[in-house]
């Protein structure tokens, strides 16, 4: 089955949303889930280092693809995004 243009851009799309949405959860999670699950911060720290890790190697080549026709705009939000899934990544470590 090929792929067609429309597909991709679709899915390049829809990884590009994908980044901002965890971009966001990551602000919030560094302050509520503490509280309500209880892993063990070395676990815990662990998993969501892997989670960040995957996250922006293989929704963060995809939504590159969609930014890398778009305008400036579009750069800039997609570079926000992932700056801040990867400071959530180094600061779950830290604090």
């Amino acid at each position: 089955m090929k792929k067609t243009d429309n597909n991709v851009n679709i899915l390049n799309l829809m990884a590009f949303i994908g980044v901002i949405l965890v971009a966001l959860l990551e602000i919030f999670s560094l302050s509520f889930v503490r509280d309500l699950i209880s892993l063990g911060p070395t676990l815990e720290h662990l998993l969501n280092t892997v989670k960040n890790v995957c996250i922006m190697l293989v929704i963060g080549f995809t939504a590159y693809n969609f930014v890398k026709g778009k305008g400036k705009g579009w750069l800039i939000i997609y570079i926000i995004a992932m700056s801040i899934i990867l400071i959530a990544t180094i600061l779950a470590w830290i604090v």
